[in-house]
């Protein structure tokens, strides 16, 4: 009679769905043992926080976060007034070795800016995309004349040159996504020679610099193979290769990486640095390229969505998966107040911000550390550090679209002795990385459960 009165129990606690092989939590273990290299900086932007409009401030929400590179690419767009260098040297016609024809006042703004937060700049030589106009993304008159002013605004920004500064910018990108005539009405042969022309001006200028392109809309572009072979076949600089991804896929930002390494050592290019510098939360481009402006109808739904929860748990899941991957610098488009940005038009910061903030709270201890146990096709990503000094440790966890998960973490082989103090930070559609839950454990049975929503991104601080 008992056995039976079990039996009823157990099938009504399926009933009522407490007993289900879903429901069963998920295990990790992170092991302090286990080194597995320092975590990389991947948190660059593009853009800076200097911006013109009259409610966006974004110089603290930029030093929060600490984005470890900041891109220079539709700076002020639609309206470019600095960086480019149409508006440095507005008159091509003028003499190229006058500093009098230059206008630097703003762009040394908009750099202090980026530098006073400590980030290293990706400076893009080149123009701003113009969709419908073609003012300035037409080839130069004069590729030799046009190299000569991009190795002027290096002396600038490097040496000193009329009245200039020494901030050792070293990364130089030539120009911008060549392949489409929103950046570049001229041939891919016109862009090649662009490169040759202006990436040996800047190499004879300084060898030390560390120059780059062609900033490819996509790794599997036409220009890529045609790029490389160019650069192989003349023997050109190619110091870092650059490309873009915008996709809903957190998984095939990870295999064009890989492709992009693959690729650089097929071609020769085996010290070449990897730099996935545009890249953000985009599952469809439908609606964003109308002929009829009422099919955008949508769009503004879909940009409030990817800065929603849905869209910081895919940043968190891309800085965390992109670990394991050859990548060395990455750029999210963007951090300014355009509608593509982490901050709206008022300069108030979205859920994605967000995740940054949490991964730079991640950095500060960059010591990795192995996280067994999860698998490598599933919705949850983590990676843990720890300090140099041994004394706190952290783990990023991500959900993205994964559905709502109990987190059993074992914490294997603590560096210290004691008791271990847990806070945990929060980042859901409720919550904008808040402290949800504080408590300390024993070592002798060091183990964390944590509730891991459907798309969020748990923040997990510990210290003995």
């Amino acid at each position: 009679m008992k056995r039976y009165r079990l039996a009823l129990l157990f099938i009504a606690c399926c009933a009522c769905g407490i007993v289900r092989g879903a429901d069963q939590p998920q295990r990790i273990t992170i092991d302090f043992a286990k080194p597995s290299g320092r975590l990389k900086p991947l948190n660059g932007v593009n853009h800076g926080p200097y911006y013109n409009g009259e409610n966006a401030k974004l110089g603290r929400y930029h030093a929060e976060a600490g984005f470890a590179y900041t891109r220079l690419h539709d700076v002020h767009w639609p309206c470019p007034d600095c960086v480019d260098v149409s508006t440095i040297f507005p008159i091509f016609d003028a003499d190229a070795d006058d500093s009098k024809y230059y206008v630097f006042a703003k762009t040394d703004d908009y750099l202090a800016a980026i530098l006073k937060n400590k980030s290293q700049i990706v400076y893009r030589l080149g123009e701003d995309i113009e969709p419908w106009t073609h003012y300035h993304n037409k080839p130069p008159a004069d590729f030799h004349k046009w190299a000569k002013v991009c190795v002027n605004i290096i002396r600038h920004y490097n040496d000193g040159w009329d009245n200039g500064f020494n901030y050792k910018i070293s990364y130089w990108e030539i120009w911008n996504e060549p392949e489409i005539a929103h950046m570049w009405t001229g041939t891919r042969q016109q862009y090649l020679e662009l490169y040759e022309v202006a990436s040996k001006a800047i190499q004879a200028h300084d060898p030390s610099l560390k120059i780059g392109g062609p900033a490819a809309t996509s790794i599997h572009s036409e220009l890529v193979r045609q790029f490389l072979a160019f650069c192989r076949d003349r023997k050109l600089p190619l110091d870092f290769f650059s490309f873009h991804a915008y996709s809903g896929d957190p998984k095939s930002l990870a295999a064009d990486a890989i492709t992009a390494r693959k690729l650089l050592d097929e071609y020769g290019f085996k010290q070449t640095e990897v730099h996935l510098n545009e890249w953000r939360y985009l599952p469809t481009w439908q609606g964003l390229r109308p002929s009829d402006p009422r099919e955008f109808k949508n769009v503004p739904e879909w940009f409030a969505r990817s800065c929603r929860a849905e869209g910081a748990a895919f940043c968190a899941d891309v800085l965390i998966r992109m670990q394991d991957t050859p990548v060395d610098v990455m750029n999210f488009y963007c951090a300014d107040t355009s509608p593509w940005s982490m901050f709206s038009q008022f300069g108030i910061p979205s859920k994605v911000y967000y995740t940054f903030k949490a991964f730079h709270a991640l950095l500060a201890s960059h010591n990795r550390v192995a996280c067994i146990g999860l698998p490598a096709e599933g919705p949850i990503c983590a990676a843990a550090c720890v300090s140099d000094e041994k004394q706190s440790a952290a783990l990023l966890l991500s959900n993205f679209k994964g559905p709502s998960t109990h987190l059993v973490v074992a914490l294997a082989n603590l560096p210290w002795n004691g008791t271990v103090r847990v806070e945990v930070d929060q980042l859901d559609e409720t919550h904008d990385l808040e402290l949800t839950q504080q408590q300390t454990i024993d070592l002798k049975e060091p183990t964390l459960e944590l509730e891991l929503p459907t798309n969020s991104v748990l923040l997990v601080r510990l210290s003995k």
